[in-house]
């Protein structure tokens, strides 16, 4: 899987032959994922090389490509391969930070000679 700027390249398929599905699954190569009206989509990673007929298989049966973070997280689909390249090299990427502050640790401690 080759990951860059964070994000790898998924290939999106369709309804693939069950054979096909199977081939992947016993592999631990699907992932899928139910989005938020409750749809589940089927995704492989696009780089990995597997044996021509499942390949061909995929290829027949992509609906689309779409980016998702090293840790799972969905970026973006998209139609064609090229698209989703050049998203995936334009990726940022962007680290927050959550800082909690105890309420009584408000005021940093001071010595007895700083002025408050």
């Amino acid at each position: 899987m080759t990951s860059i700027n964070g994000v790898q390249i998924y290939r999106e398929l369709g309804e693939a032959p069950v054979h096909t599905l199977e081939w992947l699954e016993k592999r631990g190569q699907l992932f899928n994922v139910i989005d938020p009206k409750g749809k589940e989509h089927v995704f492989v990673d696009n780089d990995l090389p597997r044996d021509s007929e499942i390949t061909e298989a995929l290829v027949g049966n992509t609906v689309g490509f779409a980016l998702f973070t090293e840790d799972g997280e969905y970026v973006g689909s998209y139609r064609a391969l090229d698209r989703a390249i050049a998203a995936q090299k334009g990726a940022r990427l962007v680290v927050t930070a959550d800082v909690e502050a105890d309420p009584d640790e408000d005021e940093p401690d001071r010595g007895p000679d700083e002025p408050a």
